[in-house]
């Protein structure tokens, strides 16, 4: 009985250190960017040393990937809270979009942006960060066609909607490092949900009417 406990008391020991590593790193790079974001000043942050980095991730960008995961995990969980297929359309519609931008401009997805708009001149980084996207893409397609899937729409609509969603709230996220008002903001977010909303009535009175 001893013994069990303390394995599982050293595998959370594990675990806890490395959840320290991977926020030190999202603070990190939100702050300074990716490209000065150090494994010394990660661990500096982290209160921990280069040892425990690399017993814990093979190299920066195995950390990355983590940094990735931990950010995406946390920004799905909050999109199922905010939103179900139970809710009226314009709510259900509108709260996943604002859950989704509330989410993005945090600090920690902040992190994730940086990470990815660097795999545009970084190869290896790309390379190693495929699979994730490949995994993130998949989820969030299912977690989108699942709070839709009470509407008669052809599944090209949603997943188009999604796409268009989320290309909109990271180009948004890109440009809040310019001047920004929270009035032009919200300009942004009504426009995509009322677009949203025309799309897919289009597409409903169309199914009905053949």
């Amino acid at each position: 009985m001893t013994t069990n406990r303390t394995r599982r008391t050293q595998a959370e020991r594990l675990a806890s250190t490395r959840r320290i590593l991977v926020e030190a790193a999202i603070a990190e790079i939100g702050e300074v960017g990716y490209a000065n974001a150090t494994g010394t000043l990660i661990c500096s942050r982290a209160g921990l040393t280069r040892g425990a980095l690399n017993h814990h991730f093979r190299d920066r960008m195995d950390l990355m990937v983590a940094v990735c995961e931990y950010v995406y995990a946390s920004f799905a969980a909050t999109l199922r809270v905010e939103a179900s297929v139970d809710m009226p359309l314009p709510e259900r519609l509108e709260r996943v979009v604002r859950a989704a931008w509330s989410q993005l401009e945090a600090g920690n997805n902040r992190a994730l942006v940086e990470i990815i708009v660097a795999t545009r001149h970084d190869p290896a980084l790309l390379e190693r960060l495929r699979p994730f996207v490949q995994r993130m893409d998949h989820h969030s397609l299912a977690e989108w066609l699942q709070l839709f899937s009470d509407l008669a729409v052809p599944r090209r609509l949603l997943e188009g909607l999604r796409d268009q969603c989320y290309s909109s709230l990271y180009g948004m996220c890109l440009m809040t490092s310019f001047e920004w008002t929270k009035e032009y903001e919200n300009y942004q977010l009504r426009l995509f949900v009322e677009m949203a909303l025309a799309r897919l009535s289009a597409a409903q009175q169309k199914r009905r009417k053949s």
